[in-house]
């Protein structure tokens, strides 16, 4: 297949032929590092769609026997009337029979495309190429390597830009697990680079030292790029890295700043990755005190830290000393428009086409979590390649929704299967179906009447605020199973969202799917 820079050739594709990819070469304008990026729109707040935006009425039930019999009414509103149905039963038929043939065994679906795409090439496997395109282009499991395949984040990429080239700031990345913030700074790190800006990298365990971190960021720091004479006779200036500036033993913030001081000829930027696993309150005490000494010298030093936290002071600490330092990053659920370019860059790279039902439906299902949207699209089209196709139908979709709940993360089933164990639970199960379909704010917080609005998208009876409000309270105890959500007090009303943001993602596909619902 003929490629280009951004992808494949548009002009290699048959006029008119069912599996024609659009290109839309607007995803890949990104913000740089040598000029001002225009301050993006805000998003609008949790734009996806419901996945259950009418009732449904009568509940679908599966029969072998009488399928066409229990079709729910058609619905335009609802993304998964009519067609999903008629996917599901027909996946389900296809399951059975495999399941009554004693021949049929479980087979590694991406066995063929763990070779590299040389490997694939020579072998001539066409099914092989498609499924390792397909891996590369949708990675739910890890973060976007590459600004081609990256979508949405444009607001936030304009702030980080901005920051450091601009406000000369530290940046923080911070949000909730599955919402890209790996993906966003490689995107970062990657503009910074083309900028002529060094970039360094490490990862933090819980183990590591200040002293460790750093020592080894400047072990990578070549002496050429101070602003002063490497030419000398003392050892240090002779072991070529700004590390030989250090003293041999502990060293802290001040010890760090000196070294620096003296980087004249260029910006680097470091950047921390998974600093939620840092416990040493001592490493985060010197850290702050790094960014500030560092901000108040003019460094041509910046600290790019990415983490899990809803707040800064939970990852960093409470250090108000360096509040005008530092911009934080708080990421939120994507909106439709980001989910949907998300999977067309995807369609792209891969070559191949979601119809567009499918890419609407999945957009709905993963309720603005970006790492769900690629768990989805990635499965759908595995399977439709495995059906030897390159366009995604709501069969396919049907048939992945399966293997997405039966490959669900032991710790999101472990949680649910405990905290539903005991018989007088359907309530609330019922409530917990319910708070995955509710509407909430951009980081997943939802309150009582939001809701009840969600029951009565269900076509179930609402329960009052009085009756939801207990149960939400006893699934964010964690008093006889653990907690499946938290909850936060803002202007007197309680706020309540999924512990864990993939749960609700868990939920909506295991519960709809046992209740008949999608």
């Amino acid at each position: 297949m003929a490629t280009g820079e951004n992808g494949p050739d548009e002009a290699a594709r048959p006029t008119g032929h069912d599996d024609t990819i659009v290109l839309d070469s607007s995803d890949l304008d990104m913000p740089a590092f040598t000029q001002t990026p225009e301050a993006a729109p805000a998003p609008a707040v949790n734009d996806f769609p419901s996945p259950l935006a009418s009732p449904l009425g009568e509940k679908a039930t599966h029969s072998r026997e009488s399928n066409e019999k229990q079709m729910p009414p058609s619905n335009p509103d609802n993304p998964f009337a009519d067609a999903a149905y008629r996917a599901s039963v027909a996946a389900r038929q296809t399951e059975e029979r495999d399941a009554d043939d004693e021949h049929s065994l479980p087979r590694f679906r991406f066995l063929a495309s763990d070779m590299s795409m040389a490997s694939a090439s020579r072998s001539g496997s066409v099914r092989a190429r498609a499924l390792q395109s397909l891996r590369e282009a949708f990675t739910p499991t890890q973060p976007k390597q590459s600004v081609k395949l990256f979508a949405g984040r444009r607001r936030e990429l304009a702030r980080i830009v901005s920051a450091i080239e601009e406000w000369k700031a530290h940046v923080v990345i911070h949000g909730e697990r599955g919402y890209g913030k790996s993906s966003l700074a490689n995107v970062v790190v990657e503009i910074a680079r083309q900028g002529g800006i060094t970039v360094l990298t490490a990862s933090c365990s819980s183990e590591i030292t200040f002293e460790e971190m750093f020592r080894g960021f400047l072990k990578e720091l070549p002496l050429p790029y101070r602003g002063i004479s490497s030419g000398g006779t003392n050892a240090s200036r002779r072991e070529g890295h700004f590390a030989s500036l250090l003293p041999e033993g502990s060293f802290g913030a001040s010890e760090l700043t000196e070294a620096l001081r003296h980087l004249t000829d260029r910006h680097v930027i470091f950047r921390i990755d998974e600093f939620d696993r840092i416990r040493d309150v001592d490493f985060k005490n010197q850290l702050a005190e790094a960014i500030k000494n560092l901000s108040d010298t003019g460094a041509r030093v910046t600290f790019l830290i990415v983490g899990v936290a809803e707040d800064l002071d939970e990852l960093l600490g409470q250090h108000p000393s360096i509040q005008r330092n530092v911009v934080g990053i708080h990421l939120s659920l994507m909106s439709e428009g980001e989910l949907t370019k998300l999977i067309k860059a995807g369609e792209r790279a891969a070559d191949i086409q979601f119809e567009d039902d499918v890419r609407a439906r999945i957009i709905a299902l993963a309720q603005g979590l970006p790492y769900q949207a690629q768990l989805l699209a990635l499965h759908c089209g595995a399977v439709a390649i495995e059906d030897g196709v390159k366009r995604v139908k709501p069969i396919h979709l049907a048939r992945a929704i399966d293997h997405v709940i039966n490959l669900a993360p032991r710790g999101l089933e472990r949680s649910y299967e405990c905290a539903f164990a005991r018989g007088d639970m359907k309530v609330a199960k019922s409530i917990l179906f319910a708070a995955a379909l509710s509407p909430c704010d951009p980081w997943g917080y939802f309150k009582v009447f939001d809701l009840a609005k969600a029951q009565r998208s269900l076509g179930t009876d609402v329960l009052s605020p009085e009756q939801i409000q207990p149960v939400l309270d006893m699934l964010s105890e964690g008093t006889a199973a653990p907690a499946l959500l938290k909850s936060r007090i803002e202007h007197a009303t309680s706020h309540y969202a999924f512990a864990d943001p993939l749960l609700r993602a868990y939920v909506l596909l295991r519960v709809g799917r046992e209740s008949g619902l999608i």
